[in-house]
């Protein structure tokens, strides 16, 4: 289990991916040398999966957001079809869930004929039986960021 430190470091890390350790050392009082021991370790133990840029799909043209259900008639075990599905790039998260449905997709895509490509190529996958989309008007919240809470 993570102790308060290791969570402070977490949350400074969620709220500015260029924090420099300096900084993070800074805010809570510890040597830079810890902070990144900390920081290499919760890396080492997956903790933190990987730093990367969050990227603002509007403006890059990515103006449709659509959320997809699945259908399939695939084994429960297989997770061939989840394979198949992550190798369009337009799908930005794949989710296997219970109920009526199979998965569960997030798709961005530039407008309604990329989003047709997109269903062509989805419908295409063996034992998919049929799709269920649904077209996002507004976003109220969407975030990366876990909640993260204090420890006492």
């Amino acid at each position: 289990m993570k102790d308060q430190t290791d969570l402070d470091i977490l949350k400074a890390l969620q709220e500015d991916g260029r924090i420099s350790n300096a900084e993070i050392s800074r805010r809570l009082g510890l040597a830079p040398s810890a902070v990144l021991e900390r920081i290499r370790r919760m890396e080492r133990t997956g903790v933190i999966e990987r730093f990367e840029v969050r990227l603002s799909p509007r403006k890059l043209g990515l103006d449709l957001t659509v959320l997809i259900e699945l259908d399939t008639d695939e084994s429960p075990s297989e997770h061939k079809i989840a394979g198949q599905l992550a190798e369009i790039p337009e799908i930005q998260e794949i989710h296997e869930v219970a109920g009526t449905r199979d998965y569960f997709l997030k798709v961005r895509v530039s407008g309604t004929d990329e989003l047709a490509s997109v269903l062509d190529r989805i419908g295409s996958i063996p034992h998919v039986l049929n799709s269920r989309t649904t077209l996002v008007l507004r976003t109220f919240k969407e975030t990366a960021s876990l909640p993260l809470n204090d420890q006492k």
